[in-house]
């Protein structure tokens, strides 16, 4: 029949917070939408916002952005233009199975 697999990855998580193992970031953001400087309601059927999130400081842990916008306003989607990480894999084994 059906195999239960378990399978126990390390994920390696590092903090890059200086001596003193305090991370202080320097967050800064800026808002775009569309261009405009005046939104006026009706003249464009999408307004696109652009967020950019930039940090000169160490790293910066559970940050979190929050938009509220009118009840006329209607979310569509989200992308994201850059990203910047990188995650490594390491195994620790063992894979193990077992019959159901």
């Amino acid at each position: 029949m059906g195999r239960e697999c378990t399978v126990l990855l390390q994920l390696p998580f590092e903090k890059n917070c200086g001596q003193d193992h305090l991370c202080e970031g320097d967050l800064s953001v800026s808002l775009s939408f569309s261009g405009l400087e005046t939104l006026v309601v009706g003249s464009s059927l999408e307004l696109n916002v652009t967020v950019v999130v930039s940090n000169e400081g160490e790293d910066s842990y559970g940050t979190v952005i929050s938009f509220h916008y009118p009840a006329g306003l209607s979310y569509r989607r989200t992308l994201a233009i850059q990203v910047n990480s990188s995650l490594g894999l390491q195994w620790l084994g063992p894979l193990s199975c077992s019959g159901l």
